[in-house]
C-alpha cells in the first residue's frame, strides 16, 4: 500500500450501511463551496442508498436561509412525485 489509511466500518443491516454510506459522501462533499460531481453506479441495488442521498440534500436546501420559498416549494413538489417519502413529512 502507498500509506493511505483505510477506514473499515462493519454494518449490522442493509438499512445501517446505506445510511453510513449516505453519511460519509454527505460528510466528504457537505464542506465544499462549490459545486461537486460524483459518479454513481446503476442497478437496483444502490437504490435505497440513493433515495438516501435525495433526502440529506433536500434537506439541505431547506436549511439554506438565502434559496427563495418558491424554489424550496418546487423543490419539495419534485422530491415527493418522485420520492417513496410520505408526502405529509414534508414542509419547505
Amino acid at each position: 500500500m502507498n500509506g493511505t489509511a483505510v477506514d473499515l466500518r462493519v454494518f449490522e443491516t442493509r438499512e445501517a450501511l446505506m445510511r453510513g454510506a449516505a453519511s460519509a459522501l454527505m460528510d466528504a462533499v457537505g464542506g465544499l463551496r462549490r459545486m461537486a460531481r460524483v459518479v454513481l453506479a446503476g442497478g437496483s441495488t444502490p437504490r435505497d442508498l440513493y433515495t438516501l442521498l435525495a433526502e440529506e440534500l433536500f434537506l439541505a436546501l431547506l436549511r439554506k436561509p438565502d434559496v427563495q420559498r418558491r424554489t424550496k416549494q418546487r423543490a419539495a413538489d419534485q422530491f415527493r412525485s418522485e420520492s417513496r417519502v410520505s408526502q405529509s413529512s414534508w414542509q419547505p
